[in-house]
């Protein structure tokens, strides 16, 4: 935060990954991936409040199905910075911020933790939202196994399965059931200790009956 004497001296501007005021906070990008909400850049002239500062210029954007929290933040910082640069030219002036305020914090180890009650897109996207960290992770027979890249597969044609079954299909797909009766399906996986490699390396080498804990 900056001293309330330096900000009176001049104004004072911020660049950041959230359409204002959703996801003020720390990891606005991040909470972004994961909700579906507020995705885009905000420059907002700073004040002492937590990214409360009225805003000079917002601009939308998407992810595509591929972006990882890592890849998104370098696109989102060129342009966010053209976008600064275009807004210091044309001089535009400050309006408050307008809507219901939400909060980013910051993501820790155990958040990161996949739930698989949850549905199939929500663990995919926190997958995506957590990498390269805190990165997402599931316990398989009390080891972590931290998944890098995973990818919805619909269940409707398939058995219907609770929650949480870790199975490689007859398609050859290693995958984890989910909340919605959808899978997600491993592509990356990293166990502990151990180099990144694909989920059908990682499966090949599982003992047989391993299950999520």
């Amino acid at each position: 935060m900056i001293n309330s004497e330096s900000l009176a001296l001049l104004p004072w501007w911020n660049l950041h990954f959230s359409i204002l005021p959703n996801h003020r906070g720390a990891t606005p990008l991040q909470h972004s991936m994961i909700t579906g909400t507020g995705v885009g850049i905000s420059i907002f002239e700073l004040d002492q409040g937590l990214d409360t500062g009225p805003i000079i210029v917002q601009e939308p954007m998407t992810f595509s199905e591929s972006e990882t929290a890592g890849t998104s933040l370098m696109r989102f910082t060129e342009h966010g910075t053209a976008l600064l640069l275009k807004a210091m030219e044309q001089g535009k002036q400050p309006v408050p911020q307008v809507g219901e305020a939400s909060y980013a914090h910051k993501f820790s180890r155990e958040d990161a933790h996949l739930s698989t009650i949850e549905p199939a897109d929500l663990l995919v996207r926190k997958v995506r939202a957590f990498n390269p960290e805190p990165m997402a992770w599931v316990s398989v027979d009390s080891a972590p196994l931290r998944i890098l890249e995973a990818a919805v597969l619909q269940g409707d044609h398939l058995a219907a399965t609770k929650p949480g079954q870790l199975m490689k299909l007859e398609t050859g797909e290693v995958v984890i059931s989910a909340g919605d009766r959808n899978f997600m399906e491993l592509s990356t996986v990293q166990p502990a200790g151990k180099k990144p490699m694909t989920a059908a390396a990682w499966w090949n080498g599982l003992k047989a009956g391993a299950q999520l804990d």
